[in-house]
């Protein structure tokens, strides 16, 4: 993995070495390694091979965020795999907490975010998960269309089989249009995402790990 990594890099940056290699803690889902190759520090994210295409929509959501031009979001430098293992390569951003200030910047850029859109349908290009719960993107013309069908479908069903809902229990499209009759498009960052920001050095809000959805 090391090596086809080093080879992404290189043909960006030019010819250079990997000068550290550290196992980060706290990865809930993939492994995490902070990587400096010619002087620049990286992130990586690696798992199995078969989980590429997880990290390729990560990649995609991250570029998707950074053509909004609402958020700060990390570099994506390189995405991909060898025989053995995926892996996605950002720009490493050593954290610390959100302070007032920072919290502050973040409401504002979240706010510009869930300004913009340039989809007329609701959803995404791409399924995605949000951490390991797949997130289908499918589009709909209807917003309580598509927050039925690929929003709570799953979570509906989960719960019906655990006794807790019986089937009439299970809402309609029309209950929430009725509700909601006129929703806007723009670009969500789906659930848990409030716990993917960190602060940079000079204090300013990054955006990392997204959840996407047009919704």
């Amino acid at each position: 993995m090391w090596q086809a990594i080093s080879r992404l890099l290189s043909e960006q940056l030019g010819e250079g070495e990997i000068e550290l290699r550290n196992e980060l803690p706290g990865g809930e889902v993939h492994a995490a390694w902070h990587l400096r190759y010619a002087g620049h520090d990286f992130f990586v994210k690696c798992d199995e091979r078969e989980l590429l295409p997880g990290f390729t929509a990560e990649a995609d959501q991250l570029e998707l965020l950074s053509r909004s031009k609402t958020v700060t979001v990390p570099k994506v430098w390189a995405v991909g795999a060898d025989r053995d293992y995926s892996f996605l390569v950002m720009d490493y951003l050593p954290p610390r907490p959100l302070d007032a200030h920072s919290a502050f910047i973040l409401g504002q850029q979240i706010a510009r975010l869930h300004q913009w859109s340039d989809q007329p349908q609701f959803g995404l290009d791409f399924d995605n998960a949000l951490s390991t719960t797949p997130q289908p993107n499918t589009w709909q013309r209807r917003w309580s269309t598509f927050l039925l069908n690929n929003g709570l479908a799953g979570s509906w069903n989960w719960l019906q089989k655990k006794g807790s809902l019986s089937a009439i229990s299970t809402p309609s499209s029309s209950i929430f249009s009725s509700v909601w009759p006129h929703i806007n498009r723009s670009l969500l960052c789906a659930r848990r995402f409030m716990v993917r920001q960190l602060c940079t050095g000079s204090g300013w809000p990054v955006h990392f790990r997204p959840g996407l959805l047009l919704g």
